[in-house]
């Protein structure tokens, strides 16, 4: 994804997501339905609507599995999606969402503000 291979990085992420379904790897689904949300949010319309609702089933399965840091890390990855959607107030929920979590388990750096 970094070095502009966004198919093939879309491929692989879609391939981990099948593969942590077919052995019922929940946690794993969830952290590669969230590197495909950021492939998603780097690509124009219907990137973003993509991205949208791969971080939201992210978001859902790491919430239910517990996992706080992943849950903050889909907020913060929605923050950004909806900063470069112009929904600045939106994003501003979704850092602070991220910002809130990441104090509650003491981690010592906020969130990253979405730019």
């Amino acid at each position: 994804m970094l070095s502009g291979q966004s198919d093939k990085a879309q491929s692989l992420g879609q391939h981990a997501v099948d593969l942590a379904r077919m052995y019922k790897e929940r946690g794993n689904e969830a952290y590669a339905l969230r590197l495909l949300a950021e492939v998603a949010s780097r690509r124009e319309r219907p990137g973003v609507d993509v991205a949208d609702e791969l971080f939201r089933q992210a978001l859902a399965l790491a919430n239910n599995l517990g996992m706080k840091p992943l849950v903050a890390s889909c907020h913060g990855g929605l923050a950004h999606l909806f900063r470069r959607m112009g929904r600045s107030e939106r994003a501003q929920e979704e850092w602070n969402a991220a910002n809130e979590l990441l104090l509650e388990l003491g981690t010592p750096a906020q969130a990253r503000r979405p730019e």
